[in-house]
């Protein structure tokens, strides 16, 4: 029986791949950021699109790919950002 590896689908429903060029981590801290509350859920959206283009040295191609996850994750993001929640001492 061959041993598989289980991998966490960081770029939910979206490749996590693409032109060989690999961005999970991108995904990964993205996320990160929806589940922490720590930037907005817009400013964990643009960290994602300008994280996507420097891992593609900022080309066409990658400038491309970032809108395309960019606007992925504004039209159906939203029920995944968890806001954080203030603590107060008492």
């Amino acid at each position: 029986m061959e041993y598989l590896e289980s991998k966490e689908d960081y770029c939910t429903a979206s490749p996590e791949s693409v032109f060989g060029v690999d961005i999970s981590s991108s995904c990964k801290l993205h996320d990160e950021r929806y589940g922490s509350g720590v930037l907005s859920r817009k400013e964990s959206d643009k960290e994602l699109k300008f994280n996507i283009q420097y891992h593609f040295n900022f080309s066409w191609v990658g400038i491309l790919v970032s809108w395309f996850y960019y606007i992925g994750v504004r039209l159906f993001g939203s029920g995944h950002y968890q806001p954080k929640k203030n603590s107060s001492v008492v």
